[in-house]
């Protein structure tokens, strides 16, 4: 990262900050308004005294001045200047930091993603952050029986492509597509390093997996991507979907996949 792009960034995080300093009402923080407020919002030394630091160094912020600014920081200025999550994602981006709100955010299913799923005629199913498929349509349903209805009731991607042997015949290539899986949940799980549920779910398939156990060792990271997918019916056909990868708004832990067929 160039130094011209980091002082930029710098600047814009300090005007971005003073700008909703600006928008605070000094009644909402518990405040006196006062008789000489030259300017609407909250004064710099209050919004430091609010978050804990010192005004001092609240203005080196501002100023865009070269410092490292803490995660617990930038948490504070969020909180206090109420900014809604892709504000405060902007925030954390400009500081280069990655942002914990993002390992406590809200895991629920949104509802209309429910509705959306029914509308989508081919095969399409959500992942969240474990590759756990938490919803899925009734073409998924099909093709996916013995990933969606297995008899031990675990609805891991990951599981079923390295324990069940049906997926090695259902899946065509299976080797190369294993291997390029067990590649992009390393780039996906990399964003939740401390998450306990997938620190558990490597280590498990560590142990009890020689090819996950090969694949994970050589460090290899991919996108989650689209791209031609083929699987083999029972009747021994083929049969071929282009695979799109979409993130889910506002749940950015959950992954919509959906296969669209291919003539």
């Amino acid at each position: 990262m160039t130094e011209g792009f980091k002082h930029t960034s710098r600047k814009a995080l300090g005007e971005f900050i003073k700008t909703y300093r600006a928008k605070i009402s000094p009644h909402d923080k518990g405040l006196s308004e006062g008789f000489r407020r030259r300017t609407p919002g909250l004064r710099r030394e209050e919004l430091a005294q609010l978050c804990g630091i010192s005004s001092t160094w609240l203005t080196w912020i501002e100023q865009g001045r070269p410092q490292a600014i803490s995660v617990d920081t930038l948490d504070r200025l969020a909180t206090t200047l109420e900014l809604n999550r892709t504000e405060r994602t902007y925030l954390f981006t400009l500081a280069q930091k990655k942002d914990p709100y993002l390992d406590r955010s809200d895991e629920s299913i949104p509802s209309v993603l429910e509705k959306v799923m029914k509308q989508i005629r081919g095969p399409a199913y959500v992942l969240d952050k474990t590759w756990n498929a938490v919803i899925w349509n009734r073409s998924a349903s099909i093709l996916f029986k013995d990933w969606l209805h297995n008899k031990d009731g675990s609805m891991n991607l990951l599981r079923f492509m390295l324990y069940n042997e049906k997926a090695r015949v259902f899946i065509t290539d299976w080797e190369i597509r294993i291997r390029r899986l067990i590649a992009e949940f390393r780039a996906d799980s990399s964003q939740y390093p401390d998450d306990p549920e997938i620190q558990s779910l490597i280590q498990e398939l560590n142990q009890t997996s020689p090819e996950f156990r090969k694949y994970w060792g050589i460090h290899e990271v991919i996108e989650r991507e689209g791209g031609l997918r083929t699987f083999n019916c029972l009747n021994k056909t083929a049969i071929k979907y282009e695979q799109i990868t979409l993130r889910v708004s506002h749940r950015p832990q959950l992954k919509l996949i959906m296969l669209v067929p291919v003539p």
